[in-house]
C-alpha cells in the first residue's frame, strides 16, 4: 500500500512503520486491521442521498477519515484487543452492505444518508468495543398510521432483520430492533380514527412476532414493538411537536424550507411542517414519548445511537431533518444517527392505489380476492417472498396464522 493512499488515516496511528501483518501496540488500530476495513469500503455499492456527495457511490475515502481513536486502554488484554480486531471488520461489513447477506440480502438496501454516513465507523467501532446493547445502538423502522395494513408491510421489517441476522451469523450480538408505530400524530394529523388504527397496528404487530419467531427465532427476544404517546395537552410529545415544528418554520432560510416543502410528497405543506419535526423526534432524539405496544416483550434499550432505515419517502423527511437540527441546540444532535433507504417506493403501511393485498384479506384465506398489483408492490412481495424462503415456507407460515395455530 503506497504512502499516499494513507494519508487520510488519523496522524497518529504510524501506519507506514509497519508491515501489513504486524501485531500494532496498544492503544492503536493495526496496520492489517484498516487494511481489512479499507477493502470492506471500496466493496460498498451504496449510493449517497444528500450531503456534500450526493449521488456518488460510497467508497473508502469517504468512511476512514472517521474512524475513531482507537477505543481500547493501552493496559487492555490481549484477548480483548483480539475479539475487537475480529469484531470490527465483520460488523463494517455488515454496515456497508456487502457479500449478499445482512443488509444486501435481497438488494433492497442500495443508498445511504449522505448527512450523517461518517457516523458509521463510530457506530460500528461502539459495537465492536462495548458490545450492542451496552453502545446503545438501536435499529429503528417507523410505521405510519394507516386503517388497513397491507400484507407486504413484513418487507418493511426485513432489511433490519438480515443485517441483524447477519451479525448473529458472524456470533456478534446485533442492536436492538425498535418497530415504532406513529398512531397518534398520524392519527391526529391525518383526522383518522385511532381506534382502527390501533387494532391495525396490533394485528399487524400479532403477525409480525409470529413471523419472526418463525424466520428469525434467534432474533425475536431483540425486537420490541412501540407506538408514540398520546398528544394530550401539555404532554411531552406535543410540546417537543410544536416546538421543533416552530423552529422548522422559523429557523430554516426561506429558500430551504420552499424547496423541502415542494419535494414533499402529498402536497400539503403545513402536514409536511409537522411530520418533518415528528421525524426529528424519532429519529434523531431520545426521549420518553414511546411505549410498549404489547406487553410481553423485552424491555427497551435507550439510545445512543440510531440506525433508521426507511423507504424512498423518507428521502425527502431526512433532507428536512438535517436542514433543521442545526437549529435545535445539542440535545438534537448529540445522537449519532445513520439512515438507509430501501427500495419502497409506496409506503409499505398504506395500500397501494394501483392495486395491494391486505393482510387481513391474506389472513381470511381468499385468495379470489386478491387485486391485481402495481409493480413496486409486487417488487415488495418478490422481496418478501425472497428472503423468507431462504429460511422457511411462506405460504404454510400463513396458513397456520389463519388456522390460529
Amino acid at each position: 500500500m503506497k504512502e499516499e493512499q494513507l494519508n487520510y488515516f488519523t496522524p497518529d496511528l504510524s501506519l507506514d512503520v509497519r508491515r501489513v501483518g504486524e501485531q500494532a501496540p496498544s492503544g492503536e488500530y493495526s496496520r492489517k486491521l484498516l487494511g481489512r476495513l479499507k477493502s470492506t469500503f471500496d466493496a460498498s455499492q451504496l449510493t449517497f442521498i444528500g450531503g456534500t456527495f450526493d449521488g456518488k457511490i460510497a467508497k473508502s475515502h469517504h468512511f476512514m477519515p472517521h474512524i475513531p481513536p482507537f477505543p481500547l486502554d493501552s493496559d487492555a488484554r490481549i484477548e480483548e484487543v483480539a475479539t475487537f480486531n475480529a469484531a470490527l471488520p465483520k460488523i463494517t461489513e455488515a454496515l456497508v452492505s456487502t457479500k449478499g447477506k445482512g443488509l444486501s440480502e435481497g438488494n433492497y438496501v442500495r443508498e445511504i444518508g449522505g448527512n450523517d454516513y461518517n457516523n458509521l465507523t463510530t457506530i460500528a467501532v461502539d459495537i465492536a468495543s462495548k458490545g450492542a446493547y451496552e453502545s446503545e445502538t438501536v435499529i429503528r423502522v417507523v410505521f405510519g398510521a394507516t386503517d388497513r395494513m397491507p400484507v407486504r408491510a413484513l418487507s418493511y421489517m426485513l432489511p433490519a432483520l438480515t443485517l441483524m441476522d447477519g451479525l448473529q451469523q458472524d456470533d456478534i450480538k446485533p442492536p436492538q430492533l425498535q418497530i415504532i408505530f406513529a398512531n397518534n400524530i398520524s392519527s391526529t394529523l391525518n383526522r383518522m380514527n385511532y381506534v382502527r388504527i390501533a387494532e391495525e397496528s396490533r394485528r399487524f404487530t400479532d403477525v409480525a412476532q409470529e413471523y419472526i419467531q418463525e424466520f428469525f427465532p434467534k432474533l425475536s427476544g431483540s425486537t420490541v414493538f412501540l407506538e408514540d404517546t398520546p398528544l394530550e395537552k401539555n404532554s411531552l410529545l406535543r410540546d417537543k411537536l410544536l416546538q421543533v415544528t416552530r423552529s422548522l418554520k422559523e429557523m430554516v432560510s426561506f429558500e430551504t424550507r420552499e424547496a423541502l416543502f415542494n419535494k414533499g410528497y402529498n402536497g400539503n405543506r403545513r402536514i409536511n411542517a409537522f411530520y418533518g419535526a415528528a421525524h426529528i423526534l424519532v429519529h434523531d432524539i431520545d426521549i420518553p414519548v414511546l411505549v410498549p405496544i404489547v406487553s410481553e416483550q423485552a424491555s427497551t434499550v435507550r439510545a445512543r445511537n440510531i440506525i433508521s432505515i426507511g423507504g424512498y419517502q423518507e428521502q425527502f423527511f431526512y433532507a428536512l431533518r438535517h436542514a433543521v437540527k442545526p437549529h435545535l441546540g445539542k440535545d438534537y444532535n448529540k445522537i449519532k444517527t445513520l439512515q438507509y433507504f430501501t427500495r419502497h417506493h409506496v409506503p409499505p403501511y398504506y395500500m397501494a392505489r394501483d392495486g395491494d393485498i391486505a393482510l387481513d384479506v391474506v389472513l381470511s384465506g381468499q385468495r379470489d380476492k386478491y387485486p391485481e398489483v402495481g409493480k413496486a408492490v409486487q417488487y415488495d412481495l418478490d422481496y418478501l417472498m425472497e428472503v423468507s424462503s431462504r429460511r422457511g415456507d411462506l405460504k404454510a407460515f400463513f396458513d397456520k396464522q389463519r388456522r390460529g395455530i
